[in-house]
């Protein structure tokens, strides 16, 4: 066990130590501080990249609803079958005489076919 006496010796001797080092305690504490400053600010500062948002194993394109003075944009759709092609979902559906939530139940991987036939998004139009 130690006594009085053996604390109060090393209380001195780190008294001593500390105003002996105390320039590199207080460079070294403005390092610490600076570093951690600038990693902290460099985190806040820097833009974070973000993945794309994925929707039943597809990345969904990541823009606007509208394209300059091209109007809001649609999906072209394309029957795999004999290669046709829709500007709009609406209007492949129309054409495949099932109804729109059917028809993108389907483009979303929701039911394997619509009447038979298999549709494909296969890029984004516009209508202006």
């Amino acid at each position: 066990m130690i006594d009085k006496a053996e604390i109060l010796l090393m209380k001195d001797r780190v008294k001593n130590h500390i105003s002996e080092h105390k320039a590199e305690y207080w460079v070294g504490s403005i390092v610490v501080v600076a570093g951690a400053t600038y990693f902290v600010t460099r985190r806040v500062m820097t833009p974070q990249i973000s993945a794309a948002p994925v929707f039943y194993n597809t990345v969904a394109p990541t823009f606007n609803n509208t394209v300059n003075l091209g109007g809001p944009m649609t999906k072209m759709v394309k029957r795999m079958s004999d290669g046709k092609m829709w500007e709009t979902v609406t209007e492949a559906a129309k054409e495949a005489g099932c109804t729109l939530s059917k028809m993108s139940q389907h483009l979303n991987g929701h039911k394997e076919h619509v009447n038979g036939e298999i549709y494909k998004i296969v890029g984004v139009g516009t209508r202006g």
